[in-house]
């Protein structure tokens, strides 16, 4: 859940939302203008809106903000009253019942703030508006390859002094504080075969691409890295530019990545690469033993639930209760799923515990379940490296189980069209009522699907489906004829000048729920999974933005905005 303790700043999202209230205050809108107490609370909910979907990132959002802008007497009864409603309905504390000692003790951190708020709140505090600091600028440009020299120590060990590093700013990464943003260079590394420099785009592709990480879980490989240094003019002289080339997007066994570690430095970055290149490989001669790389992720610490069986028999099964329609439900799906562990004697035992923990903590805990893990606990002499944790896990199992905890039923996104779908959707967002192209249609293709695993469960079983779409360059004021399909272009959703270049987002993520739906007019109009070239448009373009039913249109309008300027738009209506 993104906390380390219970009080109200001991969290990930509270102390971004701090952050995100403290920037305002201290330097105002993007103009430099002051905020008012209501569109300070406007501006927020809205960078949150997504947090404000989800009842426990809610109430975190919605909490803070009632303490900081009562401490600043900014405090409005709006908000008040939804932060005490909050407090009162005990909402925040559902995620704290698993253990009543953290519970206690989130509670009177509540209670406290309840107090305070009640209380009169201080004079609004008029805080002087600062000038945002100037951001470092990231002298490279996405694009622009560099050749770096191999002449280490460690380079002549392993022979491969005088050869080089290619390395390719593949797109930039928002990067330091809310005072001082800046942007950093995510980079594929290569490797030439001999000590020459390649000088054209098809000499550099010829390289191999040296191998940062492997991920079993989905079986795909990492050759992205990230430097959070400055490039300093030291710095660049040790990095000879080639020039600016197109960007490769990603490998075909690539995920996508931000390519940490942070650890490295312009200086020691050589090393680390010779480093995986020995012993991880390169697309083209991986040296990563697969079978042995996922036994040893099998452990990671010294704690019982430091083990991929029993950490994933735990989370497995409370998020089956999310999703089924009872105890019985999930208990059997997780005994299907974990099927090949039951039957392996070297690891059912690990299953068992692991399962009998769970269930008593959710107070559903069934006899056959409660049997198995004690006779295991009493006597497999295999748990006897985690003794303490397993002695109390047998107290606790033998001690009667807390009522029976309510759970959110979580409903699995199912998409509404399918991958060659081309939609005829009409421009209905009533802040664009004055534009010219308000009710003109726009055409989007269904090109592929992103799935998004839910919690730990099987993807294969239980995930959400979003759309991934593109853009045409046409806008009519009725149905598109379908014979001019073929004629059209696919548009950029984003292209700007940014300072680390051009930033250029081809695909954008659009799912609309069942209530949505019934807001917009979208129609399918025709299915051609023909030509999609869906593989090669998302690993050349990856990298994309979710948008919702509020802010698609706009997008959509400063999209084929540019393309009338750029004489590019096919306008199927009279003007």
């Amino acid at each position: 859940m993104g906390a380390w303790g219970t009080g109200l700043y001991q969290d990930d999202t509270a102390c971004d939302v701090k952050e995100s209230i403290k920037d305002r205050l201290i330097y105002g809108d993007e103009e430099g203008k002051r905020y008012t107490k209501e569109e300070l609370i406007e501006s927020i909910l809205e960078e949150y809106e997504d947090y404000m979907q989800l009842d426990d990132d809610r109430a975190i959002v919605i909490l803070v903000l009632a303490d900081i802008l009562w401490k600043n007497g900014m405090l409005t009864d709006n908000l008040k009253m939804e932060a005490l409603k909050i407090i009162e309905n005990k909402t925040d504390l559902e995620r704290w019942e698993e253990n009543k000692k953290l519970y206690k003790k989130r509670e009177k951190v509540l209670e406290a703030l309840k107090i305070k708020i009640e209380s009169n709140q201080p004079e609004e505090k008029i805080i002087k508006i600062k000038r945002r600091p100037k951001p470092y600028i990231c002298p490279w440009k996405v694009g622009d390859r560099f050749a770096y020299e191999l002449k280490s120590e460690k380079a002549k060990e392993y022979g491969l002094e005088g050869r080089f590093l290619i390395i390719s700013f593949e797109r930039a990464m928002e990067w330091g504080d809310r005072d001082n943003k800046y942007y950093i260079p995510v980079m594929h590394i290569q490797i030439t075969e001999d000590n020459k420099i390649p000088s054209t785009y098809e000499e550099i592709e010829k390289c191999e691409y040296i191998i940062d990480e492997y991920n079993p879980k989905k079986e795909k490989y990492r050759y992205s890295t990230i430097i959070s240094d400055n490039i300093t003019s030291r710095v660049q002289k040790l990095y000879k530019y080639i020039g600016n080339f197109p960007v490769t997007g990603l490998l075909e066994d690539e995920y996508i990545d931000n390519g940490i570690p942070l650890w490295l430095t312009w200086y020691n970055f050589g090393d680390n690469k010779i480093e995986n290149y020995i012993k991880l490989g390169t697309n083209k001669n991986k040296k990563i033993n697969i079978e042995e790389y996922k036994k040893n992720m099998q452990e990671w610490g010294t704690r019982f639930y430091d083990n991929q069986i029993t950490f994933d028999t735990n989370k497995e099964y409370c998020s089956l209760l999310h999703v089924t329609e009872s105890n019985e439900e999930a208990l059997q799906k997780i005994m299907e799923y974990k099927k090949n562990i039951i039957e392996d004697k070297d690891k059912d035992f690990l299953f068992w515990v692991a399962l009998a923990d769970a269930q008593w903590e959710y107070g559903r805990l069934v006899d056959d379940v409660k049997n198995k893990a004690i006779e295991y606990i009493e006597k497999d002499e295999r748990l006897k490296k985690w003794e303490i944790e397993v002695e109390e896990i047998k107290e606790k199992l033998n001690k009667k189980q807390p009522k029976e905890r309510d759970v959110y039923k979580r409903v699995c996104l199912k998409a509404n069209w399918k991958v060659g779908d081309f939609l005829l959707c009409q421009i209905k967002n009533e802040e664009l009522k004055e534009h010219k192209w308000y009710e003109k249609y726009i055409l989007l293709q269904v090109i592929s699907m992103q799935i998004s695993k839910i919690d730990f469960l099987p993807t294969n079983k239980y995930c959400d489906e979003e759309e991934i779409v593109v853009l045409y360059n046409w806008i009519g004021d009725k149905q598109i004829d379908l014979n001019k399909i073929s004629e059209l272009e696919l548009v950029f959703f984003k292209d700007e000048e940014r300072s680390y270049g051009k930033e250029l987002k081809l695909i954008g993520l659009y799912h609309l729920t069942k209530e949505e739906l019934n807001k917009v007019n979208i129609k399918v109009i025709k299915n051609d999974i023909n030509n999609l070239n869906a593989d090669k448009i998302t690993r050349k373009y990856p990298y994309m933005y979710r948008y919702n039913i509020n802010n698609f249109d706009t997008a959509v309008i400063d999209a084929l905005e540019r393309e009338e300027k750029r004489g590019n738009l096919i306008k199927d209506f009279e003007e």
